[in-house]
Order: C-alpha cells, then structure tokens, then sequence
C-alpha cells in the first residue's frame, strides 16, 4: 500500500503514454503530426472513432509497435480538460478526475473509466485540466476567471489540497480577450527552476496580465528562471506557443497562421538557449483557443 504524503506530479515530467484523438475531421492531419512525433519519445494511445481509419494510419507510420488504437465514443476531441490529474504517493500513481460544471460533454464524462481499468477518484471542486499547470514541489498555477473572487475560489482550491497534493495554488487573471483562460494558454513550467510565459507583443493590457503572473511565480518560487516567449492575438483569438507538448528536453510546439516567422525563430532560440529542442507543428486552431497540449491527454501509470 502506498504509504506518505501526496505530491502531484509536474507539469514537465515525461508521460508514459500521450491519448490523442483520431477521428475524420478538418484537424486529422494535425492529429496524425502530433502522434506521429510524440512517437518519438513515448507510447501513443489512439483514441479512435473509426478503427480503420486509425488502423491504417498506424500501419503507415515507421514503428507502428509503439502505438495502441482504442475506441470509444467522445464529444470533443479536447481531451486535456477531463484527463485525469496524476498524484505519486510513494511508488503509486493515482489518477483525480477533474469536474466540469457543463453538461454538453455527458460522454466525456464517462471517457476515462470506460477506456482504462485504473481507478480514478473524482475531484469535488469544478476544474479544468487545461487550467491546472502542476509544477515543482507541489506547486499549481492556476489563473483567475473573469468575476471570480480570489478569496473565495483560493479557499474551494485548499479544499483539494490533500487528493491532488498540492501544497500552493499559484493564482493570477488571465488575458481579458482569451476565451478559454485556461492556465496552460499563459505558462507552463519546463523544470523544477524554469518557467516560460506567453508575452503578447501586440497588447500592452496582457503585457502587465504577463508580469503579475511572474511576480505571483516568484512570490511562490523566488529561485525561478522565467523566460519570456512572444505571442500573437488578433480579434480575441491567440495564438500561444506555449500549448505545447513536453518530453524530456523536446517540445512539440504549435504553429499557428498567426505566428510570424521572427517569432518562430525567437522561439526557437529562447528555448534552445535554455537547453531545449523544438519541433513545430501546423495548428490551424485559433478559433478553438487551443492547441496540442489542451487537444490531448498525459497519461502516468
């Protein structure tokens, strides 16, 4: 039985398997980039609508052993808001279903318990995955939704303390214009002392949503490097480079129409100088506010 203290694992720490859905859509070909390099350095789960279709893609890739295809029914290809949550105790994993407060998903409600045996427990406070960047030592950023009071929602946030084993709920507002306000859109950890944070080279009102999120980053973990990587928005749409994939010290990075070339390069760099690899991958998903992270499910066993 595994014994000690909760500790919910980071955010940079390395799946031992990635879910990504595969099914006949406008994104199929975005789909199959992602699973076809995030094969590359772990197992790929299809979750299939048409096991043909997924069938035949996998015969046609170069080590069709490091993929398994699945099938069930789903309502949104967005898997990453009701992936389960992973917390180590001891040498166990154990999986916390988040909660939405929607009811237009009633089959992804059921997604996880239906396609894996393990057992997962059920979170009581309403929290999109894809709003919950974990990082190190039982840290968890988490931003604020418009008209939310912070007191208050900190307090619902505590109550989840012990079941994810969180240890400080790390808040700030998100940008006023990105619909999804989703956590994992502003920052992501790519270590235990090193941050990225999206910077919107076009809107000064974001830049200042950037900087409080650093000072809240700080105020949690004063030894933190933060690097700053450029995002582009236009007409409430954004385009953030930082709903990526992570494994080790490659990423899978988004691409979007609205990125420029300078800022590919900038990107690129910035990461490189901070010892990382990046691999782009086309996204034409501005209208959906979200990208490869927030379209697939990390899975730690």
């Amino acid at each position: 039985m595994a014994v000690g203290r909760r500790v919910i694992i980071p955010d940079y720490r390395r799946p031992q398997a990635l879910l990504v859905p595969h099914y006949h859509s406008t994104i199929l070909t975005m789909l199959e980039a992602i699973a076809e390099q995030a094969a590359n350095f772990s197992g790929v789960i299809l979750l299939s609508q048409d096991t043909a279709l997924s069938d035949a893609f996998v015969a046609s890739c170069s080590s069709p052993e490091l993929f398994h295809v699945i099938s069930a029914p789903f309502d949104t290809p967005w898997l990453r808001d009701r992936s389960p949550i992973a917390v180590k105790q001891g040498d166990q994993v154990h999986w916390v279903l988040p909660r939405l407060d929607t009811d237009d998903r009633p089959l992804d409600e059921q997604l996880f318990s239906r396609i894996v045996q393990k057992p997962v427990e059920d979170a009581a406070v309403s929290l999109p995955h894809g709003n919950l960047v974990a990082g190190p030592r039982g840290r968890a950023v988490v931003m604020l939704q418009q008209a939310q009071d912070e007191t208050e929602w900190r307090e619902q946030l505590q109550s989840l303390n012990q079941l994810l084993g969180v240890r400080d709920w790390i808040l700030a507002g998100g940008f006023e214009q990105e619909i999804t306000g989703h956590a994992d859109v502003h920052m992501r950890f790519l270590g235990p002392k090193l941050a990225a944070v999206a910077w919107n080279e076009d809107n000064p009102d974001d830049q200042q949503c950037c900087i409080a999120l650093e000072h809240a980053l700080l105020a949690s973990l004063p030894n933190l490097d933060i690097i700053r990587l450029p995002l582009r928005s236009e007409d409430g749409h954004y385009a953030s480079p930082l709903n990526w994939l992570q494994f080790g010290k490659q990423l899978l990075v988004p691409r979007y129409p609205l990125t420029p070339a300078a800022d590919i390069r900038t990107i690129e760099q910035r990461l490189q100088q901070a010892g990382f690899k990046s691999r782009f991958i086309y996204s034409p998903t501005l209208e959906y506010a979200g990208s490869l992270h927030c379209l697939t499910a990390s899975l730690y066993v």
